[in-house]
């Protein structure tokens, strides 16, 4: 998520939206959700990479063997028509695996 905004906002890692952009949803106040909602509004891509990482996160919270794995499949089906190039998703996966 963090590469991505970066190659889209720039590296300022001061930005009060980065923390916001990387912190779980569940944890943000509602105006923290709505500035999030503002700076992503023009953003298509970069706020399809926030559904994603959201996604993952509910995939985290998910109870259960077979809800997990139905959960899985449905982000791996929603990754695989996603309209971003497949380095997106691969490259937080290949620095995750070293």
């Amino acid at each position: 998520m963090n590469r991505f905004r970066k190659r889209r906002t720039g590296d300022d890692r001061k930005t009060r939206i980065r923390r916001l952009l990387l912190r779980d949803g569940r944890k943000l106040e509602p105006y923290e959700r709505k500035a999030i909602r503002r700076f992503l509004k023009d953003k298509e891509d970069l706020r399809e990479v926030y559904s994603f990482k959201e996604s993952v996160h509910r995939l985290y919270r998910t109870k259960g063997k077979k809800r997990a794995r139905k959960a899985l499949i449905k982000n791996l089906d929603l990754m695989t028509q996603s309209t971003l190039p497949e380095e997106v998703f691969a490259e937080d996966d290949l620095s995750l695996a070293k």
